[in-house]
């Protein structure tokens, strides 16, 4: 009896797992048009926060940064900086281009992005220089910025549907008298 219990347990997680991919998993995938019209109707969960746009410029200690601060001072490109700075060690300075999200970089949110002067910022261990292009400020993600989070959250609307018509489909009813008596 113990081993036919089992078998019956794994039969029907097995159906379970079965019937939850088709109707949830697989389905947020397959399913484009779905989840183009879900993403449509649910657009303002999916946003960028505020963003930089531009350069970042990482040092290895303090005195390369002020030596990179003076060099953009004076109007030199940012690859010049990194080539004549890493002329004695390649690791002196590194450079991130792009557009970096504010809340997500514990080290831009304590950076000023008014500063013309390009002053070198020591916070969470790491020192840099930004070099400001534009401040984007939050606006919508397309669905190809975003595609993961939304399959998931699809995924959710999708059991969540499922759920409640299987609810209205089928009254559940709990036997109190054999819940009970079940050791």
């Amino acid at each position: 009896p113990e081993y036919k219990n089992l078998l019956k347990e794994y039969r029907d997680g097995i159906l379970l797992f079965e019937l939850t991919d088709q109707m949830v998993w697989s389905k947020a995938v397959e399913d484009t048009v779905g989840l183009k019209e879900f993403f449509e109707e649910n657009r303002e969960q999916f946003m960028w926060g505020k963003r930089y746009r531009g350069t970042i410029l990482w040092f290895g200690n303090m005195s390369v940064a002020e030596q990179a601060q003076e060099m953009l001072q004076q109007d030199a490109s940012i690859d010049s900086v990194r080539n004549t700075l890493n002329e004695n060690s390649p690791l002196n300075v590194k450079i991130d281009r792009g557009t970096f999200e504010i809340t997500k970089d514990e080290w831009l949110q304590s950076v000023d992005p008014n500063d013309k002067n390009f002053t070198p910022h020591e916070d969470a261990g790491k020192i840099g220089i930004l070099v400001l292009e534009e401040v984007l400020e939050p606006a919508p993600k397309e669905l190809d910025e975003t595609r993961g989070p939304v399959i998931a959250r699809y995924q959710d609307h999708l059991e969540e549907k499922w759920m409640k018509e299987l609810k209205e489909r089928y009254k559940v009813v709990v036997n109190e008298d054999v819940l009970y008596s079940i050791e």
